[in-house]
This record gives C-alpha cells, structure tokens and sequence, in this order.
C-alpha cells in the first residue's frame, strides 16, 4: 500500500521531524511504502485551510495514495468534528486513515 504522511506543528518550538519519523518507523513496520510527505509548519489545527492539508486532500483524490498516516488525531484537527468529516472525504476516495497512537480509522 502507498502511505502519505502528515504532520503539523503549531509554533517554532515544535519539530515537525518527530512526528515524520514515527510516522515512517509505523509504515515499515506494517510494510506500507510512503510515497509523499506533508508538512504544515506554524498553522493551528484549527485552521481548514492549511496548504499541505489542502494538498494532501487533492493528491488523494488524485489516487495517489491508499492510506494516510498521522501521529495523532490532534495532528490533523482540534475538532472532532472536523475529523470526521475529513474520514468521511476520505471514505468516498478510499482513503484510510491511521493514526500513529490509536491505530485505523
């Protein structure tokens, strides 16, 4: 399976490279290959409108990738609901989701 990863981070004091490298330790682990990574630095997990977010939801549909892999739900959206409408998204592209810390979506 192709993976894409996604990470964020909030401020300056954050690294977005831990988050990357768990998320790639967790592909090979299960043997998926990780085609793309996608990085917003500095953006809240509130805002919708991050550029790699964004990206990464054209790309998808663009069929190039199976699953994406985060760390953490907090990664990618502070609202639950927000989350669920992006699995949903992602459903009608059949795209997974997995988080690093809870397993598939």
């Amino acid at each position: 399976m192709k993976a894409a990863i996604y990470a964020r981070v909030g401020n300056a004091n954050q690294i977005a490279e831990n988050q990357i490298e768990k998320c790639k330790r967790h592909c090979e682990s299960i043997g998926f290959e990780f085609s793309e990574i996608y990085v917003d630095e500095r953006f809240s997990g509130l805002d919708l409108n991050r550029p790699s977010l964004r990206k990464m939801i054209n790309d998808a549909s663009n069929g190039l990738f199976n699953v994406i892999i985060s760390a953490d739900s907090s990664r990618l959206f502070r609202l639950p609901a927000d989350l669920l409408m992006f699995e949903h998204t992602l459903a009608q592209q059949n795209v997974k989701l997995m988080l690093v810390t809870h397993g598939e979506k």
